[in-house]
């Protein structure tokens, strides 16, 4: 295992939100040049993504340019990153062949969250270097935190060509895949991280998770004989079997097995918010807030879809403000948080807001098309404002849908498409 690898810290596309931007490849001043090859050197980085360095080009004789890289790199380090932008450009405007340049330049709009930005100062320097490695993959790493996981993809199996080995790349492929619900695919990755690192119990649930939901089902059964063999209480088998019961409706057993993971590994993603999910159906809001909280805590958590659980239990309890609060939050995290735009409009609805309703209850409808709970919500907004032919079309939708179908928490955090409308802003 390379070091700095670890993937066990980390869960999809929310952890790398989290990645310190300062774990990204940035340029060593110590590097060098031979035979017009970068020499290539691995830092430290939290998380699934051992950092790479790549050299410094500098022309000889240029000591004003030089001086100001140096100047630039000062700055950075001191966490001016506006100011350390400003000299990168006027390097630019030096060095407009310079890939160092580009991609330090990438590097610093990567760590004030702009990855759009640094997305487009990569893409500049592959276009001088197509071969770059550490510009195909600080690309892949800034599209994946941008939740442009299909964009991702592209640079980083370009840079798994290049370097057949580079366990980096292999974790933000499978990662985006995964992310991208491309389970298939991101099971070809995962096996061979697994392969390297055969005790690591995230790996093995992230694997056994792409079997399962890619309906895999001869290999789902020989991972798990031979996991069972070499690790009977493996956590990621019990994450696994409360999974499946979980689907199958038998929810106190799935609370044993999501218990019995917890004992084994209490690292181990979305643990707390499969529980939580489980007890918020039973309508045990008290113990439900309690495992939400505890999954919100979380480095590895789905922090995110728990602040939208945790919002509706405030709603339930009264607590408006409370409610609002963490619905906002937990869509400026991840706007795929069906619950938070319910709750948020469902507000909206009470105090006769009635366009950021009708919005709101749109964004949950377009998450997911098949459940009347927003039907008939925006119905009733409708009705309010005397739109009745509106209101009809709503009430139909919610005649068409079969009620009592019972959602999986598997299903509730199975993400959204890219395609989502716009929605109010948070």
């Amino acid at each position: 295992m390379e070091q700095g690898f670890a993937l066990g810290s980390f869960w999809a596309k929310d952890t790398f939100k989290r990645i310190p931007s300062s774990g990204i490849m940035q340029p060593a001043a110590s590097s060098t040049m031979q035979g017009g090859t970068v020499q290539i050197q691995c830092l430290d980085c939290w998380a699934a993504i051992a950092l790479l360095a790549i050299a410094s080009v500098c022309s000889g004789g240029q000591q004003a340019g030089e001086s100001l890289a140096e100047k630039a790199r000062k700055l950075s380090a001191a966490g001016d990153y506006k100011e350390a932008i400003k000299i990168y450009q006027l390097l630019v405007a030096r060095e407009p062949r310079s890939v160092s340049v580009y991609i330090n330049l990438g590097v610093t709009y990567s760590k004030l969250g702009q990855f759009s930005l640094a997305a487009k100062a990569y893409r500049t320097a592959l276009g001088i270097d197509p071969k770059s490695l550490p510009a195909l993959i600080n690309l892949g790493v800034a599209e994946f935190k941008a939740d442009r996981f299909a964009q991702a993809i592209n640079p980083l199996e370009t840079a798994l060509q290049l370097d057949p080995s580079n366990r980096q790349a292999q974790t933000l492929l499978a990662m985006s895949y995964f992310s991208f619900r491309q389970f298939e695919p991101a099971a070809r990755y995962f096996e061979p991280l697994l392969k390297a690192d055969p005790a690591n119990s995230t790996l093995q649930y992230l694997l056994g998770e792409c079997y399962f939901r890619s309906h895999q089902q001869q290999r789902l059964e020989a991972f798990v004989q031979e996991v069972s063999k070499s690790s009977p209480e493996s956590a990621a088998l019990h994450m696994l079997a409360g999974e499946a019961y979980d689907r199958l409706n038998r929810i106190d057993e799935a609370i044993q097995e999501f218990r019995a993971a917890e004992k084994s590994d209490p690292s181990l993603p979305r643990i707390h918010f499969y529980l939580g999910y489980l007890y918020w159906e039973e309508k045990q809001f008290a113990e439900a807030e309690a495992e939400y909280e505890a999954e919100r805590a979380s480095p590895n958590g789905e922090r995110a879809q728990a602040e939208g659980y945790l919002a509706d239990i405030a709603a339930r309890n009264g607590e408006v403000k409370r409610a609002e609060e963490l619905s906002k939050s937990a869509i400026r995290q991840d706007r795929c948080v069906r619950i938070a735009h319910l709750n948020l409009a469902i507000i909206a609805a009470q105090q006769k807001r009635w366009i950021e309703a009708e919005n709101g209850f749109r964004a949950a409808i377009a998450l997911d098309p098949n459940r009347a709970d927003a039907y008939y919500r925006l119905a009733g907004v409708y009705r309010a404002q005397g739109k009745v032919e509106h209101q009809r079309a709503m009430l139909s939708k919610v005649k068409q849908i079969i009620e009592g179908q019972r959602l999986s928490a598997g299903t509730v955090l199975s993400g959204c498409e890219q395609s989502l409308p716009s929605t109010n802003r948070y």
